[in-house]
């Protein structure tokens, strides 16, 4: 009988939620809201996070956890279970229910559950934190002090170690981009971006619904304007996509992911020594990337360049080798096809 009844309130909060503005957050909200957009991969997953939720307190301490030995080992704790007792594993998925149902979470769903336990039921003081492309979550302690948890590889990761693996420069941190707590609006943006992402790149009318709607609850997120300009793309609108990436440059000028795509624009465009110039601006930000040289390459293929064209396709090379195996195999197949233009152009250029 107790069970029935949590069924209908819970069902009674979820569908009253819809027209709420949220001042907090929880797991269940992102299921209603995917739920609102007619995205919820089913209603179980409502009964899987809560019976998640449900054995974690009852298996695990959550009573004064106020050292961080004691919090790194509850978060641990959290992990084996969603491990051992439900087969959760990592894997990308753009909804939490889709996730729940299946078994498998990504960095952000992954995050948000540990949120979901950890500050909705028991109160601790969890905040969610992003990386270009990643999120994380940050445990505050009574002392003052925090660490960060990486709810997907089980580890504990200083903040040096992000600015450092993905290259966050000064500016993006003084911009406040990343390694910041994220408000409520600015997770409920990222929520609207990954369902925005479950739809096919052609499927411009309702990713543009969904990704102004997170524009509207925060329009300086990054996953935001790049999915704008995504949708600019695909419109062949490519003045107005450069446009918008610019708007990132503004806020974060290393940031050489963004120089590539502009590049990639420009390339479309048929204007292949502004794209050659954006590729270079990509290399300058981040000299150890392959993909900078792999495409300025095929740019200057593009103008006639072979030259110039070989040395970045030995240079792309060089850093191929030295990244893991799967990133070098993805590029495998790119580079033999670059070095067959190069040799074509090469032997077409010198009369052989």
């Amino acid at each position: 009988m107790t069970r029935h009844i949590f069924v209908i309130v819970f069902f009674l909060v979820s569908s009253i939620a819809f027209s709420q503005n949220y001042s907090t957050f929880s797991g269940t909200i992102t299921l209603d809201i995917e739920k609102k957009e007619q995205l919820n991969y089913s209603d179980s997953s409502y009964f899987i996070l809560h019976n998640i939720t449900e054995e974690a307190t009852k298996t695990i301490t959550f009573n004064n956890i106020t050292t961080r030995e004691k919090a790194i080992a509850t978060c641990k704790a959290i992990s084996e279970l969603l491990e051992t007792k439900y087969g959760i594993t990592y894997r990308e998925t753009e909804l939490l229910s889709e996730g729940l149902v299946h078994h498998f979470l990504d960095c952000n769903y992954f995050s948000i559950v540990f949120y979901h336990i950890l500050k909705t039921v028991h109160g601790y003081n969890i905040a969610l934190i992003t990386s270009p492309g990643h999120m994380f979550m940050r445990w505050y302690l009574p002392d003052g002090t925090y660490f960060n948890y990486e709810t997907t590889s089980k580890t504990v990761q200083e903040d040096s170690d992000y600015i450092s693996m993905f290259g966050i420069s000064k500016q993006a941190l003084d911009n406040k981009l990343y390694m910041k707590p994220l408000t409520v609006n600015q997770i409920l943006a990222t929520n609207y971006v990954d369902m925005a992402n479950s739809f096919p790149i052609d499927s411009i009318k309702r990713r543009t619904e969904l990704i102004e709607k997170a524009n509207s609850l925060d329009s300086l997120c990054l996953l935001v304007i790049y999915n704008q300009a995504t949708i600019k793309y695909f419109e062949k609108d490519f003045n107005t996509a450069i446009t918008l990436l610019k708007r990132i440059l503004s806020k974060d000028s290393s940031n050489y992911k963004t120089y590539q795509r502009i590049a990639a624009l420009y390339d479309r465009k048929d204007d292949f020594n502004s794209a050659i110039y954006y590729y270079t601006k990509s290399i300058q930000s981040n000299p150890n990337d392959p993909d900078g040289y792999i495409y300025r390459s095929i740019s200057y293929l593009n103008v006639g360049k072979v030259s110039e064209a070989m040395d970045d396709f030995d240079l792309a090379t060089e850093r191929l080798n030295t990244l893991p195996f799967f990133k070098m195999l993805y590029n495998y197949f790119k580079m033999r096809e670059l070095e067959d233009r190069i040799m074509k152009e090469y032997l077409k250029q010198n009369g052989k």
